[in-house]
C-alpha cells in the first residue's frame, strides 16, 4: 500500500499518516481496492477487469 491513511477532519493537510496505527483499516481498503480492480479493471496494473464497460457502449 503506497498511499497513506489520514483523518481528514483533524488533519486536512495530510501531515500525519495513521496507517501504522490502524493496519486493519488499511487491509480492508486494500482488499476492497483489489476486488474493484478485478471487477472494473485498472489501467495502472493493466488489468482489463471482468465487468469493464467502455465509453460509448451499452451492455456487453
Amino acid at each position: 500500500f503506497q498511499g497513506g491513511l489520514f483523518d481528514m477532519r483533524r488533519d486536512p493537510g495530510e501531515r500525519y499518516d495513521l496507517k501504522e496505527y490502524y493496519p486493519e483499516i488499511v487491509r480492508e481498503m486494500e482488499d476492497l481496492a483489489k476486488k474493484v480492480r478485478e471487477d472494473l479493471g485498472d489501467d495502472l496494473t493493466q488489468n482489463p477487469g471482468k465487468n469493464r464497460r467502455f465509453p460509448g457502449r451499452l451492455g456487453n
